[in-house]
Order: C-alpha cells, then structure tokens, then sequence
C-alpha cells in the first residue's frame, strides 16, 4: 500500500478511496517488479486505470502538494494561468473554474457581492439564453478570499486557433460568425450587461460546426468600470474599446459592439486591427483613426459586411450604432440561417475527434499508449512503410495508419461548398434499444448459410468455413451484427457473402470471444476469401476511429481475388475498405463512402502486378481526404498503371481522387492514371478544389499534383455539386442527403450521378 500521507490526500481530495488502491495493487506489482513500491508507482498505476490525471499526479507528488478541489469541485487540470477543468466531487459533467482577479479597489468581498448580483439578474431572466452562449453557473470562494466562477466546459477550437492553424477565415464563415455573435449581444442588452471578453479566445468552434462564447461575464466581475490606465498588456488591449482606457467612462454596448467588430475583423484578415507589440501605441493609435477599411485586405468581403465593421469599429463611441439590433437587422438578411461553412471547418480539423473531451482527462484514453504527433501525410506514410502486413496462416488481421490530412489554409474554403449535415453520417446508425438483448449469431448449416431475422441484433462470432459461407437477413430491413468492443469479426472461407446486414462495434460491457480478446483491432470485419460480395449491408466504424477499416480483405494464397460491393453504406472514422493486396477483380455498384478517413485503401507488395483497374458504377464519396490510397510497399512493383472507371460517379475529395505512397523516389514517369467513364457517358463529378492525383515526392517530404501529362484521356468532370443535405433537413434515411440534386455541368440523362437512394439499405430501427 502506499504511504499514509499520499493515501490521506487521495482521500480528502476525494480522488481515490482505499477500494481504488487495492485494485490497482496487481498492477503496482508488474511495474515495481523487485524494487519498492514507492509512492511514485502507485501514481503511476492510479493514472493509468484512469483515477488520476497525470496534472493531478505531478501536484500530489509537490511539497507542499498542489491544489486539486475547490469547494466540491476536483480540478483535473489546468486550461490556462488562472483556469482549470474540473469535476464535481459526486460526478456530473466537466466544469471550467476561473479566478477572477480585481482591479483598483476590487476585494474580494466586493467582487462576491458583484458576482452575486450578476447572478441574480441571469436568475430573472426570462428570455432564452442564445445557444452558443456559456453562463457561469456557480461562484466559489476559499478560505484564503480567492474568487472562482464555474462555468460549463466546452471542447472545441478557440477562433485564435484557428487563425494560427489556417490563417483567414472565409467571409462566409465569418458571417455566419457574426450572426451568433450579435444575437449573443442583443441578449445581454436585454438585461444591461456586457459579456466584457470578446475575443478570438474567448469564442470556440465545436466539433459539431456550432460556435461557443465563453468567459462571460469575468471581465465584468472583476472591475465595475475600467479601471485600467495605459498600463496594459497587449492580452488586456483584446476586446476593449479606446475610450475605456485611462478615462472613467463604463462599459456599454457601443464598447461591445466595438469589440466584436475588431473580432470580426481579424477572422477576415488574419491580423489584429493595429500591428505593434507596444500596447500603449496600439490604443494611441485605435483613439487617432478609425479601423482600415477590410476591404484593402480582403477584396472578396461583401459589401453589406465592411460597412457593417465599419459602423462598429468608429473611433468616437457616438457615431457607433447604439445598440446592436441596429447591426441585426443589417446583418440577418444577408448572412446564412445555418453553420455550412462552420461545418466544413470543422470537419477539416485532424484532431476533430480529440476534442470531445479534453485531453488529459481521466475519460480522455483507456489505457497508456504512445502518443502520436498530428502529422502530415509524408510522415504517416514512413509509418505505413514500418507497419507492413505479413499475412500468417492464423491471420493476423492488422492495418496501417490511415494518411491524415495537413489542414489548408481557410481561405481555400472560401467558395461554395456542400453543406455537411448537421448530424454526422458516422454517427447515423441508430444504436440497438436498451430493451433489445443481442443474441449470439448461429453457426452456418451444412451448406455454410446463416439466415438472421430481419430487425434482430446478433452478436459477431468468428467463423472459418471450408466451403462458401453467406450470412443473409431475412425479412424487410436489415438485421444488425454487433462486433464487440475492441475486437474485430474474423470471417474465413473459401467465398464471402453478406447480405442486409447493418454492421457496427457494439456497446461496452458486450462480452469479447476468447479468439479476439488481447488482440488490438484495426479493422470491423476481417475477412479472407478468394471472393467477397456485399449486397444491401451498411458497414459503421467507430466514427472517432482513424486508425481503422470497416473491412479488411486478405488475399488468400494462389488467387488473384474477386471483391464485388453493391448497395452498400460505408460511414465512420478511418477507411471503408482496405485490401493487403489488389484483388484481381474490383467491383462497386451503388455504393456510399462516407468514411472520415477516405474510401478504399489498396496495398501493393511483393508478387503484385503493375497494372491494375476497378470498376465504380453509381458511387458517391463524400467528407473523406480520398476516394482512393495507393500504397507500394519495398517489394511491390516499380511502376503503377491504374485505371478507374467511373460510371455516374461523384467524388468530394478534400485532397484527392486518388492519392499514391511509393516507397521509393519514383518519377511522374513511373505512374499512370486512367480516369475512364462508363456507357453513360457521364464523366466522374469532383469537387473544384480537389486535385486528380497526387503522389508522395520524397525529396520534398509532402504530396506533389501528378502532371496532366500521365492522366491521358481524363473524364474527371471539376465543377460544385449540390446534395440534398444542402437544401432539406430531413430525411427517411442518414445517406439520403448525399443524394446529387445539381452540379454545374452538362447532364446527358435525366438520372443524375451519384448513389440511387432508393436502392441503399433502410435502417434499422
């Protein structure tokens, strides 16, 4: 056991009690091995099985310790100089608590008192809080007069991190922007407050698209007016109208309006309104002249939106409008009703998935693993050469790093896109009832079939069949197959089929077969036959997953192969489908890859010919980084001759249609790319700002657009297509708003390419 001392504080700071500590003894003993169990050891196990942060460890392992709670609230770790995320004592959410820090005559009684009442007034309320608007909930204050709000946390991307990561915002998106902004203003004019901290850090971009406006209210907290001199630093200078500098005048919503128009600003520029690190010249100068027109820096800002920055950001407080309804009522009408460009960006971000709860946090990860930096594409494909697969007779079912995508500027973004859903397709599966017990999937009769009942969930099982093995669902609707959490459905037999089956990784707590259990699953199903065929089946990854294929086919030795997809659904985090080696034959009819990662993922090694071809009819992609990932392994071939036909086909690519990894510094000479169309006619229909092909230039560390010249004969159509999901809400099935309404181009049939919605399976309920 560890000593008492750590054991007393674990206690009082209600981290761990004694039952905790005995669980963690057997792991204690694997890490001490001979030596003592120092107090070090039992940190280490206690933050491995999630009982500790390692922030919270490092401050018990202090003298005097650190401080880990607040009132009944447990800091896990901190955000900031004076801010922490933080836990109620008896569970229930994440909590952000910050200082508030008074200025001039601001004790800490007359900051309690100010809260209180600031408080009180939330209380009396009776319009709705705008949605994107974070309150603090909560005041606490210790023992040595220290002040602290709590307010809800709230994961996401703060506006300064995004201007770091991709520069400028598009002025869509900032429209958009702007809109919740002032509804947040007009809000607080309705209850004479301010938010007093309208910056690009106090304003965050969800995973979800949507905006958040934290840190209300602090500012106004901790000073009644603005006390503040010419003394400030250039955070101080953030947010703060000239005229509240070095004069008695308070805060009113001229000076918020001025605040945000500055925000405003620059997200479009990329640049804070007046460039100098003296923050005394930088509110010297904001009191001589108004803001620059952004139109000198952003040609493409519409009119209607520089006059309106205009009109906020006037030097003199009395010719600003004196309320922001004045501004609402120019900025409504033309400004977007949704988040469509919030969204796009979003869904850019690489690290999307991580930031649904805070890293670091005790439900942040399951287990010690090492970390992996956010890299580009050249690096994780170094990765994918060390990761090479070897194909065992017990099949070793592993896969690669997908390539993750390098974020581009945003103002790569700034044409108009296709609206992203506001609930993700990797998340679409409805998940089984509480009241639905899955039962366990038969074995295969004589004949190596398996008939599920339509509607009825079914634990996965591994199955090794000498013969043909078909799985089907009979029944209207499709039968679900649950893969249980970290494993993976191991399918082995002379011929695979699958038939209306919705397959997804089940909940936790669902028993793991002996087969599976210790085993590091990177694909749902991993299946090794000589001839795969799905037809009516929808294959849900793990949508936080990137390391991961929905279906991994292994090649078995002696056949060259045969994969035939049709009617299908592909969604989540990682590839659709990955092969070890190409199959001889690749067909997809009708098919839906709505993968994060990108759609197929296709290895050459040792054996593998140089050419190869894959037929797509009615195929439609969307939200990936690729349709295809080509990757040649030291002992594939020395030269690549692709050909795709692409018959009433739609691509959305963020990078490419296709992209390829050699392993060594290969010449556009040694690749070639045919994009043929089929007896439509219609060529493949690809997002204007994806490329054709690019392919890894090693000298340069990054991917390179492969030349014209080595894609003879092209039917790529580039122009802007509109899906369903861009024009309605609601649909009978998640894929039905990937449906093409229009793209802008020639239409030779009076049926538009892209998925037949009817024909994709319904789900289930």
């Amino acid at each position: 056991m560890p000593s008492e001392r750590l054991v007393s504080l674990l206690q009082t700071a209600g981290l761990a009690a004694r039952a905790d500590l005995e669980g963690c003894e057997s792991l204690v003993r694997r890490l001490s091995g001979d030596l003592p169990d120092f107090d070090s050891v039992w940190l280490d196990a206690l933050v491995q099985r999630r009982l500790l942060t390692p922030w919270q460890a490092e401050c018990l392992q202090q003298e005097p310790p650190g401080r880990l709670k607040l009132g009944e609230y447990v800091l896990e770790q901190p955000l900031g100089p004076h801010t922490f995320l933080a836990t109620r004592e008896n569970g229930g959410g994440q909590f952000a608590i910050r200082r508030c820090e008074g200025t001039g005559a601001g004790t800490s009684a007359t900051l309690r008192q100010r809260a209180d009442e600031i408080l009180k007034t939330l209380a009396r309320s009776q319009s709705p809080v705008p949605r994107c608007l974070t309150l603090p909930r909560d005041v606490v204050q210790v023992a040595d007069d220290q002040l602290w709000l709590v307010a809800d946390y709230v994961a996401g991307w703060s506006l300064e991190e995004l201007l770091i990561r991709g520069g400028r915002l598009p002025w869509r998106a900032v429209a958009e922007i702007g809109r919740e902004l002032l509804d947040v203003l007009v809000w607080f004019e309705s209850l004479s407050l301010q938010h007093g901290s309208l910056t690009v850090s106090s304003v965050r971009l969800c995973g979800s698209g949507r905006l958040a406006v934290v840190d209300a209210l602090t500012r106004r907290i901790s000073s009644v007016g603005s006390q503040a001199g010419l003394r400030l630093s250039l955070r101080d200078c953030e947010g703060r109208a000239p005229e509240l500098v070095g004069t008695g005048r308070l805060p009113d919503s001229r000076s918020e309006l001025y605040a945000v128009g500055c925000l405003l600003w620059q997200l479009l520029t990329s640049r804070p309104v007046v460039l100098t690190a003296d923050p005394v010249r930088r509110m010297m100068s904001l009191r001589e002249a108004d803001v620059e027109d952004v139109r000198q820096y952003v040609p493409d800002c519409p009119e209607w939106m520089a006059r309106s920055l205009q009109a906020m950001t006037r030097r003199i407080p009395e010719l600003r409008p004196a309320s922001a309804l004045e501004i609402q009522d120019l900025w409504q009408p033309e400004g977007d009703s949704g988040f469509r460009n919030l969204r796009l960006i979003a869904q850019a971000m690489p690290d999307r998935a991580e930031r649904g709860v805070r890293n670091g946090s005790k439900g942040a990860v399951t287990e010690r693993r090492p970390v992996r930096a956010l890299a580009g594409w050249a690096s994780a494909a170094v990765v994918l050469v060390a990761g090479g697969l070897w194909l065992q007779q017990s099949v070793p079912f592993s896969l690669p790093l997908p390539l993750p995508l390098s974020v581009a500027r945003w103002s790569d973004w700034s044409r108009d896109r296709t609206a992203v859903p506001e609930t993700p397709l990797a998340d679409a599966v409805a998940p089984v009832s509480a009241a639905e017990v899955p039962v366990p999937l038969p074995a295969p009769d004589a004949e190596g079939l398996i008939r599920l009942q339509a509607g009825r969930s079914y634990v996965a099982a591994e199955l090794r069949f000498p013969g043909a093995l078909r799985i089907v669902s009979e029944g209207e609707g499709p039968a679900q197959v649950l893969v249980p959490e970290g494993s993976q459905w191991i399918l082995q037999s002379r011929s695979v089929e699958l038939r209306g089956l919705s397959i997804r990784a089940g909940d936790k707590g669902q028993p793991v077969s002996k087969a599976a259990a210790g085993k590091s699953a990177t694909q749902l199903i991993a299946v090794q036959c000589g001839t795969l065929s799905l037809d009516g089946c929808v294959v849900q990854s793990p949508s936080a997953a990137d390391e991961f294929s929905g279906i991994g086919w292994y090649r078995p030795a002696g056949s060259e192969g045969i994969v035939l997809v049709s009617n299908s659904v592909f969604a989540g985090g990682g590839y659709g489908i990955s092969f070890e080696h190409p199959p001889g034959r690749f067909e997809l009819q009708n098919v839906l890859l709505a993968n994060r990662g990108s759609g197929v993922l296709c290895e050459f090694s040792g054996g593998d010919r140089d050419a190869w071809s894959a037929s797509l009819q009615n195929v439609t992609q969307r939200f990936g980084f690729s349709l295809m990932d080509v990757v040649v392994h030291e002992s594939g071939p020395e030269r690549l001759s692709l050909s795709i036909t692409s018959e009433d086909c739609v691509y959305q690519p963020r990078m490419a249609v296709l992209r390829i990894r050699p392993v060594q510094e290969w010449k556009p000479e040694s690749m070639l790319v045919r994009f043929a169309a089929g007896e439509s006619g219609h060529p493949g229909i690809v997002r204007p700002a994806a490329d054709a092909v690019v392919y890894v230039q090693r000298t340069l560390g990054q991917p390179v657009r492969l030349p014209e010249s080595r894609l003879p004969d092209s039917m790529l159509l580039f122009v802007d297509a509109t899906f369903a999901d861009a024009e309605e809400t609601s649909f009978s099935t998640p894929w039905a708003g990937s449906a093409l309404v229009d793209f802008d181009g020639p239409k030779l049939s009076s049926q538009l390419p892209g998925i037949v919605v009817d024909q994709l399976p319904s789900v289930a309920e």
